[in-house]
């Protein structure tokens, strides 16, 4: 399973629970209800899936996609592992994407010992999802106050214009609309908005999917000209630091 900017589903954690709007229409959500029988939000650690990244020989963007690494039912000790295994199979690309940003500053608080350390691992990019204007003020702080080497923003469902200051200092955001039944209208102009205040800034940016006003388009060919932006500042993954 893959996705538009990553190659590769990582999932030692199953379950989650609603934070914010952006969760009504969890796809994670629909598909775990689909096919098991425990409530959604019985947030299950899995030790046995810890050791794939290692198996995976050929570089890939990984991404924890059907659940959030930092929901307070998962505990430190196997976060700390999780982090472990990144650094181990240091020759793939790992997304982490939270909408719980204060509990990962915890999280790294705790791996200090009580203090916020230096995390510099080049291969990981920590991320939060902020998907309307609220949950930006909420969390982009928190996600530039976390000590890592790369930051990324999802504005994923997007549900409003996103501003913040803050964005121009992270080094990717992905913008995309509401997909599924029941999907929430994303406003072209959300996004061309978005490229315009990041236009002078390093800031790369990936526009996912749109709606035409009838319905979610993915392909970018299909996209009105200007928003055909596809740019990933992590497009050449962790290939050169394999050394194996």
């Amino acid at each position: 399973m893959s996705g538009p900017y990553w190659d590769q589903a990582w999932n030692p954690i199953r379950g989650c629970a609603p934070i914010s709007p952006g969760c009504a229409h969890c796809w994670a959500q629909a598909m775990h209800e689909r096919f098991r029988s425990e409530p959604f939000n019985v947030v299950t650690c899995l030790p046995e899936v810890l050791s794939k990244p290692l198996h995976w020989r050929k570089p890939r963007v990984v991404f924890i996609d059907c659940a959030d690494l930092f929901h307070k039912d998962v505990p430190f000790e196997f976060i700390e592992r999780v982090y472990a295994v990144m650094e181990e199979a240091h020759w793939h690309t790992y997304l982490i994407c939270t909408k719980r940003p204060q509990r990962r500053l915890d999280f790294f608080r705790w791996l200090g010992g009580g203090e916020m350390r230096p995390h510099e691992r080049e291969n990981v990019w920590e991320g939060v999802t902020a998907e309307d204007q609220q949950r930006a003020d909420e969390r982009i702080p928190l996600l530039l106050a976390t000590p890592a080497a790369h930051r990324w923003v999802s504005i994923e469902p997007a549900l409003s214009h996103v501003r913040h200051d803050g964005l121009g200092d992270v080094d990717q955001v992905v913008w995309g609309g509401e997909s599924g039944r029941g999907m929430r209208y994303a406003c072209q102009t959300w996004a061309r908005d978005l490229l315009r205040d990041l236009t002078d800034t390093a800031t790369s940016v990936f526009i996912k999917q749109i709606h035409d006003g009838k319905r979610l388009v993915t392909d970018p060919a299909q996209f009105p000209e200007g928003l055909r932006v596809r740019d990933l500042a992590w497009h050449h993954p962790a290939a050169d630091r394999r050394g194996q």
